[in-house]
């Protein structure tokens, strides 16, 4: 029976017209996604969830490219393997940790990209051919309860906030193309300092914040200049004219978004029965449950909530769970 690089390898060797030297999984655990050596040349040939995710990435590739964005070529699809250039350069996560430069820079430069492929997909129309994401109230709903999770687990009562006003802000104030995953380790830093984004399997319409809500929420993001940044994402474009109420609303995104990251922490570490190595959660791109990942990623829900009347409630909560990680 054939494994699924063999299968990759086998499409790949069609595709370019001679055999593939060697295989190179890009996380030791997993060939969702696989690097292919042949003749000189690399590919990536990415496994997704099914065909129609596999079409879906290709179709928003090919219309990113023509428009000049910064994601990878797509080389072909072969059912739900779908086969792109193999981007130069490091993981943002990885080189957010490993440059000496200056890690404000380096993120103004993601949100820069972001802001550039946002463009792109207007230009190319992509609006009307992806699915809406997070349309309904219900998945609203969901999102404004995620602090409770976290309380579960640590046992910190969520203080009362405006969950109606909270639910009310995550309305998109438009609906354009957005990656929806835009953590640091789906991009990669080339030498000049160019930031690409690869692994458009969960790309959709949203509001166009929500890609930077999910860059700056990250825990992988270290502590650099989070207002700064904020107001940056703003400035771009990626909120649109109304500079008040698109900070607005990524406030509100964000705080709500880092919940999830938070709750992912703590899911992942009682699943392993404790923090991680950081070093490997970093190498192998995994949730980065590790002890000062989760109190980094709480201070900076703390200052975002702050920087909401209806949220502020929360700023001395999100400080007491960063204390918490620090006793456990």
């Amino acid at each position: 029976m054939k494994s699924r690089a063999d299968e990759a390898v086998a499409m790949a060797s069609e595709i370019l017209g001679r055999p593939v030297d060697r295989v190179e999984r890009l996380v030791a655990s997993s060939v969702r996604a696989i690097r292919l050596h042949s003749g000189g040349e690399t590919v990536i040939a990415a496994r997704r969830q099914d065909e129609g995710r596999a079409k879906l990435e290709t179709m928003v590739l090919e219309a990113l490219a023509r428009h000049g964005a910064h994601v990878p070529r797509p080389i072909a699809r072969r059912g739900n393997w779908v086969f792109q250039e193999d981007l130069p350069g490091e993981r943002l996560s990885v080189a957010l940790w490993t440059e000496d430069g200056d890690r404000t820079a380096l993120l103004g430069s993601a949100l820069t990209s972001l802001a550039r492929i946002s463009e792109a997909g207007r230009r190319a129309g992509l609006a009307g051919r992806l699915p809406v994401i997070g349309a309904e109230a219900a998945w609203r709903r969901r999102l404004t309860a995620m602090p409770d999770r976290l309380a579960s687990v640590t046992g910190l009562a969520v203080p009362a906030f405006d969950r109606t006003r909270a639910a009310i802000r995550l309305k998109p104030r438009e609906t354009t193309l957005v990656k929806w995953d835009a953590r640091p380790a789906n991009a990669m830093v080339a030498q000049d300092g160019a930031v690409a984004w690869f692994d458009w399997e969960h790309c959709g319409c949203r509001d166009p914040l929500d890609d930077a809500a999910w860059l700056l929420g990250d825990e992988f993001v270290p502590d650099a200049g989070d207002g700064d940044l904020l107001e940056r994402a703003v400035e771009l474009g990626l909120g649109g004219e109304d500079a008040e109420t698109a900070r607005a609303y990524l406030v509100n995104m964000g705080v709500l978004h880092m919940s999830v990251r938070l709750a992912l922490i703590l899911a992942k570490r009682s699943s392993r029965s404790g923090w991680r190595d950081w070093d490997t959660v970093l190498r192998l791109d995994k949730v980065g449950s590790t002890a000062p990942a989760f109190r980094r990623t709480a201070r900076r829900a703390a200052f975002w909530a702050a920087e909401s009347r209806h949220l502020a409630p929360l700023a001395p909560w999100f400080r007491d769970l960063a204390d918490w990680a620090a006793d456990e």
